[in-house]
């Protein structure tokens, strides 16, 4: 509803968003410990399948200028069939709907796990 209120008419609204593939199997677990790199991190998914939600808990080494630092960050992200984006989107006042996967001009399928989303503002 945010993004619809901020657009002219006719204004688009590009995004990208990770499917329910893409959270619920661990995509998002990732390390470089050990890397020697001035930066390391160490990044923990779980995926709730009731909620939908994946947790992300991420620490992060910082052994450059000025450290050693250590950071934490916990992200969330849930997860939206097609669908539903597409009833949020035509609620908030979109229209000219379109779904690709990603990096491609492709239709979203089963093993797609990220899609892109292209939606023109009509109010």
């Amino acid at each position: 509803d945010g993004v619809a209120r901020c657009l002219k008419p006719g204004g688009w609204f590009i995004f990208d968003m990770n499917t329910t593939l893409a959270l619920a199997s661990g995509l998002f677990a990732h390390s470089n410990r050990g890397s020697g790199e001035d930066l390391e991190y160490e990044w923990r998914p779980s995926y709730n399948p009731v909620t939908k939600i994946c947790k992300v808990d991420m620490v992060f080494f910082w052994r450059g200028a000025g450290g050693p630092k250590k950071y934490t960050e916990v992200h969330y992200q849930r997860a939206y069939k097609i669908g539903e984006l597409r009833r949020m989107l035509l609620r908030a006042g979109f229209g000219h709907l379109r779904f690709y996967h990603a990096y491609s001009f492709g239709k979203p399928n089963p093993w797609s796990d990220r899609i892109f989303a292209v939606a023109s503002a009509s109010r």
